[in-house]
């Protein structure tokens, strides 16, 4: 069970059906309690969402589903958040079932199996596109689910889930969250079918976590604390040894640590074992590509079983680094939070050489989920009695946040849904889909809907407590436009000052007169001037007479008297009997309180009406006016030619590429040149639809850097040369990756000039196309 749950009659325990049918998969291990709960949800033919810890062994449920689907003569599709999960996933399901292909937009191998590996874009795609493929689909496999709570790409999970035919069933692979029935309810209530969760804190390898100081005296003094700390772990047995840091640099110069020292981890048969691996994955690279430096500079590291891992690598050398830490050849790696999402790679030790990152706006410690999720590679299930983390601090180190990071729980699964226009108009074009129906089906929708009868009884129970007292509201109404600052006698010291008193901080001016003395410092004339004060205090008991703003001052401004008749009603308000009990007024800092808290469930519950009504209603008003202003849709709301080309672009602003084909600007430019302009395309919209945009940022994000790098390299360049002209500061991984995005955006483009006709520009973008693809840039993945 989640934490904070408690069973009820309806959470029974499952059994699988009892019908004479042969299991699905055998396996040569005694499975878990809840890989066996998992297993009879699998049988039952009923969905299930198993949320379980890294290394718990969620891939048993999934294998199993597959051996359902394939058991049946149906099809099953396993969907992954990345490209390098699904090439790896690939691998993993093709040894273990061998009917299996893949799908990741630039690679397709096999799409007739009855196992499709895809990420979950492609299966976005599938389904807007009404595949047949869908037809014959039984199960489908999420893995890491909890990749749905990313801000920008999150959305992709519900459209997916909402997208999908009530006929499918699933398998969704978690790490631990606590909200996991409410996720598995939403999903119950949208396909109207059962949704089991299968829960399980448990650990197969439980984790020591231990803290080592920085920068100490004696023991600790050292260049290189964490080399040092790497040498204690290795001298008492404990690699291998995963060392998190939160950037590239911070890794490479790391992996530079180790390579200074004497750790030789590897023996002389796994070094050539090593080696023999490097060579055949570099074959698959021209000449000039095995000369590049990080292919070079990789392989030393490589023989003393040290290695790093971040997405500044070139593909080949990460999929090479993930391959011999598999097979035990890389005893300590040096890698970023990237490598804790993925295959099941544990390590006996997990290392953190820092506990914050930068997290694209503002650097702040990991929260517990991340921490978890991470730590979670300490332990080899089998091998390790326990794994270990060491957490590395120093005297900056917040304690309350580390303290918060280990105790608190793992970050709950919530929404991050988002409408988009390629959402919105995909939509439109397809008869069976409709944006109102993705908005109100949403987990988004569901989650605030389930909050609704929670913020409704608090509100009742509020207003029942703000009802009891109508003197303390209205002693706190009229305290509202007071301003009481604390009374100098009760803050400081008695002392005798001559003070410049500026003229705006008069209250009154008194029409008694006196006559004073030349000089005040001598102490008689102090005293004669006190004497006189007393005695026309004396004289007047009820205050000293005041000339009138109006009649006495000749004050003529039009808001004197207004002003002059609030005071007065303020004052009268203020003498009544009841607002002067000292009693009332001590409770005025709780009524303050309650009325806040108050106004909140208002608020909430104002949302709340809304949520009911149509969400996003106004924003979804402003997108609607952009497209029919830009010819994307007619008045009547028909998806015209430029709408059908933004719908084949998901990989750059759709609007802003829609407006280039149109132009006929892409018509007159050579392929290179073609590919260099697409080069700088990033998402965003347009301001004049009561739609908010920062100008500034968006044009911002209209990166020109790559524009030469993309020239050069598609009139034959050598990456060597191309990585030369990007500078330094520019990662072999960082280039590629961008260059994968422009091609799988030349792509897109020539299904949408196929989509209008536009023959001419179809033939430009496989011409940039075919350019773009070579050499070490788009190498064979090793998993394939």
């Amino acid at each position: 069970m989640p934490p904070g749950e408690k069973p009820t009659p309806e959470m029974i325990a499952l059994t699988v059906p009892d019908d004479g049918r042969v299991p699905a998969r055998e396996y040569k291990f005694e499975l878990d309690p809840f890989q066996k709960a998992a297993v009879a949800c699998i049988e039952r033919d009923e969905s299930v969402l198993v949320s379980a810890h890294t290394s718990a062994g969620k891939t048993v449920c999934a294998e199993y589903a597959i051996a359902t689907s394939l058991r049946a003569a149906q099809r099953v599709l396993y969907t992954s958040p990345i490209k390098a999960l699904s090439n790896q996933k690939y691998r993993e399901l093709k040894e273990a079932f061998g009917d299996v292909g893949l799908m990741t937009g630039d690679v397709t191998i096999d799409v007739d199996a009855s196992c499709l590996v895809m990420t979950t874009e492609i299966l976005r795609s599938m389904l807007y596109r009404g595949s047949e493929v869908m037809r014959e689909v039984k199960w489908v496999v999420f893995d890491e689910v909890h990749y749905m709570r990313d801000k920008e790409r999150g959305v992709v999970w519900e459209e997916v889930m909402i997208l999908l035919p009530h006929s499918v069933r699933y398998v969704m692979l978690s790490a631990t969250v606590p909200n996991a029935l409410e996720f598995a309810a939403w999903i119950a209530q949208l396909h109207s079918q059962p949704c089991h969760v299968v829960y399980t804190g448990y650990r197969p390898t439980p984790l020591m976590h231990y803290i080592f100081p920085q920068g100490g005296e004696g023991l600790y003094l050292t260049p290189s604390d964490c080399y040092k700390l790497v040498q204690l772990l290795v001298s008492r047995g404990l690699e291998p040894v995963i060392i998190f840091a939160f950037g590239k640099a911070k890794c490479e110069a790391l992996a530079g640590q180790m390579m200074i020292g004497k750790l030789e981890l590897n023996s002389a048969e796994e070094t050539s074992m090593v080696e023999t691996i490097f060579q055949n994955a570099i074959d698959t690279l021209t000449e000039e590509d095995q000369g590049l430096p990080q292919v070079l500079n990789l392989l030393p590291m490589l023989r003393r079983g040290i290695a790093v891992h971040h997405s500044g690598l070139l593909p080949v050398l990460k999929e090479l680094v993930e391959i011999l830490f598999a097979e035990n050849l890389v005893k300590i790696l040096c890698a970023t939070e990237t490598f804790a999402m993925g295959l099941n790679m544990p390590a006996r030790t997990v290392l953190f050489a820092e506990l914050s990152k930068y997290d694209g706006s503002e650097t702040r410690y990991l929260t517990s989920g991340e921490y978890i999720q991470m730590s979670g590679r300490a332990g080899r299930r089998g091998l390790d009695a326990r794994g270990i983390v060491v957490q590395m601090i120093d005297e900056r180190t917040d304690a309350a946040k580390v303290r918060e990071m280990l105790t608190g729980r793992a970050d709950t699964l919530s929404s991050r849904f988002h409408l988009s226009y390629n959402m919105l108009l995909n939509c439109v074009r397809v008869e069976t889909a409709d944006v109102e129906r993705l908005i109100q089906q949403s987990f988004y929708t569901f989650q605030q809907q389930a909050a609704l009868p929670q913020l409704q009884a608090r509100h009742k129970q509020l207003m029942a407590r703000l009802a009891a007292d109508e003197a303390l509201q209205e002693a706190l109404a009229v305290e509202g436009g007071l301003a009481r600052p604390p009374s100098a006698e009760d803050t400081l010291p008695a002392e005798a000052h001559i003070l410049t008193v500026p003229l705006a901080h008069i209250d009154r001016f008194s029409s008694a007169r006196i006559k004073l003395p030349a000089d005040l410092r001598p102490r008689d004339a102090r005293h004669s001037v006190a004497k006189v004060l007393g005695e026309i205090e004396s004289r007047f008991p009820d205050g000293l007479p005041c000339l009138a703003p109006v009649e006495d001052m000749k004050a003529l401004e039009e808001d004197i008297p207004k002003l002059l008749r609030k005071i007065e009603t303020v004052q009268a308000r203020l003498a009544e009997p009841r607002l002067a009990d000292p009693a009332l007024h001590a409770q005025l800092p709780r009524l303050r309180a309650r009325l806040a808290v108050a106004a909140d469930e208002r608020a909430c519950r104002k949302h709340m009406r809304e949520v009911e009504a149509v969400l996003m209603r106004e924003e979804l008003k402003g997108m609607r006016r952009v497209l029919r202003k830009l010819g994307h849709i007619s008045e009547d709301g028909v998806i015209q030619n430029k709408g059908r080309v933004a719908c084949e672009v998901s990989t750059a602003d759709e609007l802003l590429t829609t407006e280039l084909v149109f132009s006929g600007m892409l018509n007159d430019l050579e392929p290179g040149a073609l590919a260099a302009l697409l080069s700088v395309l990033v998402a965003e919209a347009v301001e004049e639809a009561k739609l908010s945009i920062d100008v500034a940022a968006y044009v911002d994000n209209l990166s020109v850097s790559l524009i030469d790098v993309v020239v050069h390299w598609c009139r034959g360049a050598k990456f060597a040369d191309v990585m030369e002209m990007a500078g330094q500061g520019m990662y072999e991984g960082s280039i590629i990756r961008t260059l994968h995005r422009l091609e799988e955006l030349l792509r897109q483009l020539i299904d949408a000039a196929k989509v209008v006709g536009n023959e001419e520009l179809e033939a430009r973008c496989a011409a940039a196309r075919k350019l773009l693809v070579r050499d070490v840039v788009f190498a064979a993945s090793l998993y394939t």
